[in-house]
């Protein structure tokens, strides 16, 4: 789903299977903004937000080599995708905003145990430094379940997208039929494998997306740690 190694990934698990509300600081909320906005952060890792500006602008180069009567049609075009690229990052921007601040106290899902084809009522967390992700279930005081780096997620994969082959059938004998697009994997990069099933479809959505950035800001703080 992330793109990091999907196939790699997809072909060894079926190889397997076959044998309290809190807010951000103002500081880390413009560190993450920061990070939706920057040029250099936007990476493949990351939502596709601007494939109309990459291709009008391949335009305008192109249009160069063309009659003068050409350019000016071109330049024109080019400008007139700013204001969507502008909207989509600040879309972006409500969006994480509005999943980190839900999941600061903790997000609802279900975590799958396949080890003890167990399903149980989970919260999905994000801490205020959002550099890492953690899943904790029963009552408080709660039990953590599943700790990861956000800068190591190496990929998410989603049974809607990906397909059943990316997902050990026991996983999927834990899942009601019409739970199954709301099946998720995250992998992390020391090879453990989180679990869950999201809420709805939409939160489905949002938790792909918003993982995306994340983990590309996460990388980007431990690169500019490492460098510092």
């Amino acid at each position: 789903m992330f793109g990091f190694q999907c196939c790699t990934d997809c072909r060894e698990t079926k190889n397997k299977a076959n044998s309290s509300s809190a807010s951000i600081s103002p500081r880390k909320e413009g560190e993450l903004t920061e990070a939706v906005q920057n040029g250099t952060v936007m990476s493949k890792h990351l939502v596709q937000a601007y494939p109309a500006g990459v291709l009008q602008a391949a335009k305008v180069t192109h249009a160069m080599t063309r009659p003068e009567t050409q350019l000016r049609p071109a330049r024109q075009e080019a400008q007139s995708v700013q204001p969507n690229r502008e909207e989509e990052k600040k879309r972006l921007q409500r969006v994480v905003n509005e999943f980190v601040r839900q999941a600061l106290p903790g997000r609802p899902c279900t975590f799958l145990d396949p080890r003890y084809q167990v399903r149980m009522p989970a919260r999905l967390r994000v801490p205020k430094n959002l550099l890492t992700l953690s899943v904790v279930v029963g009552e408080e005081p709660f039990s953590e379940a599943f700790r990861c780096d956000m800068a190591n997620i190496k990929d998410v994969y989603s049974y809607a997208i990906d397909g059943r082959e990316c997902f050990d059938p026991v996983l999927v004998g834990l899942a009601l039929p019409q739970e199954l697009d709301l099946l998720l994997t995250i992998v992390c990069n020391d090879g453990s494998r989180l679990h869950i099933l999201e809420d709805t479809l939409a939160s489905r959505d949002i938790l792909l997306e918003c993982l995306k950035i994340l983990c590309v800001y996460a990388q980007a703080a431990m690169q500019k740690q490492s460098s510092g």
